[in-house]
């Protein structure tokens, strides 16, 4: 399985390997497939994200492959139609029924009759997410881009300002705000109370290098990293958990 994404009827969408998109319906337990039959490619896919008109957006390394689920049918943007680089790594939709599309060769934002403007040039993007105000955070091997749509304005945020470290992983947000894995940690930082909040190797995780976190219901932390396994830190005890193979787990990668 290569990504995930729920749609608004809260049928879950799944990208294997090979192109091939399931549609789930939990209630019903049936699984519709969109393959190549539907005009799909055989390649991996990174992401999936749905824009205003129910489209899904499913992010390759050749490209987007953009479905329309209701008509069965799908069609591709690629560099050739504008696109800054065809690995395509995350996208996400604003209040303008734009898409922000992230790649490996920078940030695109794709408007309603197509057009596409490059706010960030051929910076290399790694991950990106809006915060509650509409800003967005996109994440980069120097830093992270923070992008206010309104005023059009770019501010950067590094190591030089309390990032702890210029290569970013993966965004998360929990309420107001905003969990930045790097390869030198973890940062929670609060734009609202303009705090910074620092979790590393030094404080008892495995490694410093993280790629993506996560909170669970009881609010206790998980987090993942290059074959180190599962770090969990449960916020009731207060104690950092590890698990591994020799825990239990199939890999630890």
């Amino acid at each position: 399985l290569a990504a995930m994404a729920k749609d608004k009827n809260g049928q879950v969408w799944v990208a294997d390997g090979n192109g091939q998109l399931n549609q789930i319906d939990i209630n019903r337990g049936t699984i519709k497939k969109y393959n190549q039959l539907h005009g799909l490619r055989k390649n991996y896919t990174f992401n999936l994200a749905f824009d205003h008109k129910d489209r899904l957006w499913a992010g390759t390394v050749q490209g987007i492959a953009l479905l329309d689920p209701g008509r069965g049918v799908s069609r591709f943007i690629d560099e050739k139609d504008g696109l800054a680089g065809n690995v395509s790594v995350s996208s996400i939709p604003d209040d303008n029924k734009r898409m922000w599309v992230a790649t490996l060769k920078g940030l695109n934002i794709i408007g309603q009759n197509g057009e596409t403007v490059h706010p960030l040039g051929t910076t290399p993007v790694i991950s990106m997410i809006e915060d509650m105000a509409g800003n967005v955070w996109v994440g980069t091997d120097k830093g992270i881009s923070l992008i206010d749509k309104q005023k059009k304005v770019v501010r950067l945020l590094d190591k030089s300002n309390g990032l702890s470290h210029n290569f970013v992983q993966s965004f998360a947000k929990f309420n107001q705000q905003i969990w930045v894995t790097t390869n030198g940690g973890l940062d929670i930082i609060d734009p609202v109370q303009k705090t910074l909040e620092h979790t590393g190797k030094k404080e008892g995780l495995v490694s410093d290098t993280i790629y993506v976190v996560f909170k669970d219901a009881a609010g206790n932390t998980w987090l993942t990293g290059p074959s180190n396994g599962i770090d969990l830190i449960d916020s009731a005890k207060k104690i950092i958990r590890h698990a591994d193979v020799a825990g239990g787990l199939s890999d630890d990668n």
